[in-house]
């Protein structure tokens, strides 16, 4: 027969072992959002996109992380005083 204090301890474990695995999970979200908001940066001329902004935007949401600007065209992160007047 297993004792309370064998049940409590295997509870216990898999809490922590699920836990860590979603911090995991999230770690690995929150490092592709920044990943691609350096890439944006990249693809756009230099001072168009506002990485920084992209970035902060990535770290408020780190409890569920997901890719801010996946195509890089999102109004939101351009600097408008970059672009050159015509």
């Amino acid at each position: 027969m297993i004792s309370i204090m064998r049940i409590i301890a295997i509870f216990t474990m898999s809490t922590v072992l699920i836990e860590s695995l979603n911090t995991v999970e999230n770690s690995n979200s929150l490092n592709m959002c920044l990943h691609n908001c350096a890439l944006c940066v990249r693809f756009w001329q230099s001072g168009l996109y506002n990485g920084e902004k992209c970035a902060n935007r990535c770290m408020r949401f780190k409890q569920n992380p997901r890719v801010i600007d996946p195509d890089c065209k999102s109004i939101h992160f351009f600097n408008f005083k970059n672009f050159t007047k015509i």
